[in-house]
């Protein structure tokens, strides 16, 4: 799991295999937002919660609600 280093500040992961190779992964902010997703690609999946945070970061410094 080398991605998890990528991980933005104050985002936390946690995952379940749910089925045989089938995980359900979330990252959640300590600022209340989450992402969650599933699938069978673990390392895919952490890339798409990864970028999903980074989305919502910038979202919010766009409409200046964080700096």
């Amino acid at each position: 799991m080398e991605n998890t280093r990528d991980i933005p500040d104050g985002w936390k992961l946690t995952y379940e295999e749910v089925s045989n190779s089938v995980y359900t992964m979330r990252l959640t902010w300590e600022r209340g937002p989450f992402v969650e997703t599933s699938g069978t690609d673990f390392e895919g999946l952490l890339a798409w919660c990864i970028e999903s945070a980074l989305d919502i970061e910038d979202q919010l410094r766009r409409k200046g609600l964080m700096t």
